[in-house]
């Protein structure tokens, strides 16, 4: 049960993702860092909602701020409301000091990590990785040939509002964190009239877990799509997306 809509009214567009969570029924922490590395394998899991809906909601709008200077990310769940001027402002206020790796990675003395903890963690980093051309630069998004100087002329997103909504408490188990990452990449996308394929949107979601720093496994995003899956990866290659084979769809 995977919903995408766009609502139009007064003049604000609005993309609107539900993604269902997903149940790891074999391979649990195959998927992450270390065992990832020294020990591929595969993980066997299903799709899933909750009393019949799907948990992971996101929604963007072009226009949608109350200001059109400013960037609005909003947690419904979490009551936190957060406003942004500028790609400066953004990673001032959201980010945290990162190791020394990461300061040269990000080429500067603040490392573009954005902090977890934060209830609007996830919107920032999927707004950074999706329109930061600099930050997408530094993390490998975008190819070789784009120089830095390039990459970093990328305009603030002032008037976009970016909100979610989680039904599944924090520390579930069921995926919350990626899937409501790829729920905010994909109503952006949409927002913002961004062509992604889905091992764009895979991809991105995985710099979006390397950005906020959760240590995240690499395939739980793919569990929100529907049905019963079972997923492997080259772990020679961090960006290679995982391959994924259906076994049962619906349900």
């Amino acid at each position: 049960q995977v919903q995408t809509s766009q609502v139009q009214t007064s003049q604000v567009q609005t993309s609107q993702v539900q993604l269902p969570a997903r149940l790891v029924v074999a391979g649990g922490w195959s998927d992450t860092p270390p065992m990832s590395l020294l020990h591929p394998g595969a993980v066997f899991n299903m799709a899933c909602t909750l009393r019949g809906d799907a948990p992971l909601q996101a929604s963007a709008s072009q226009g949608g701020a109350k200001s059109a200077e400013h960037l609005e990310l909003v947690s419904t769940d979490q009551s936190v409301l957060q406003t942004l001027e500028s790609w400066d402002d953004l990673y001032h206020q959201l980010l945290r000091r990162g190791s020394d790796d990461m300061e040269v990675l990000c080429g500067g003395p603040i490392a573009r990590t954005i902090c977890h903890e934060s209830c609007v963690a996830v919107h920032a980093a999927c707004v950074a990785a999706l329109l930061d051309s600099n930050f997408k630069w530094r993390l490998g998004l975008v190819g070789s040939s784009v120089s830095a100087d390039a990459a970093a002329q990328t305009p603030f997103p002032a008037g976009l509002r970016v909100c979610t909504n989680s039904l599944l408490p924090k520390g579930s188990g069921l995926g919350g964190s990626s899937i409501l990452a790829l729920a905010c990449v994909r109503a952006i996308a949409l927002a913002c009239r961004i062509e992604l394929t889905y091992d764009d949107e895979m991809n991105t979601v995985l710099a979006v877990e390397q950005a906020l720093g959760t240590g995240g496994g690499w395939q739980d995003q793919i569990g929100s799509t529907p049905g019963l899956k079972r997923t492997n990866r080259d772990v020679y290659d961090l960006y290679l997306p995982a391959s994924q084979r259906g076994i049962a769809s619906g349900g």
